[in-house]
């Protein structure tokens, strides 16, 4: 179920990113794609629960894989996409943020970070 969430979301972000408009809500269904990918990797790696955080660096630390500081670094930025809906100054700030080249730049890294958590899949330890 992870899984299949993921994939809806990142469709959704892509088309939000596709269509030009509102592009920051494109970074946040990335951001949320990859947060349930690494928690079904969780699953399939670990057999319990995964951590309840959108941190995407703490779920990859939990996991215990082999991720460069750069990768982390990058994890550490699209974890930020996760807006809580409470702190309207923030999500003002992000919006502004958000435009084309920077959502194209992160919209991209985060591909190459979900194909690498699906290549993840099925090798066990």
């Amino acid at each position: 179920f992870w899984l299949d969430s993921a994939n809806e979301d990142w469709e959704f972000a892509e088309e939000i990113w596709k269509s030009g408009r509102r592009l920051y809500n494109a970074l946040f269904f990335a951001q949320l794609a990859l947060e349930k990918m690494l928690k079904a990797l969780h699953y399939d790696k670990k057999e319990d629960h995964p951590l309840l955080t959108h941190d995407l660096v703490l779920l990859v630390m939990k996991l215990d894989l082999d991720v460069s500081k750069e990768r982390l670094a990058d994890l550490g930025e699209i974890s930020s996409f996760n807006i809580s809906a409470r702190y309207d100054d923030y999500k003002y700030t992000f919006r502004r943020k958000a435009t084309p080249k920077y959502v194209n730049e992160w919209m991209n890294k985060a591909n190459e970070v979900r194909h690498h958590i699906l290549s993840l899949f099925g090798e066990k330890k």
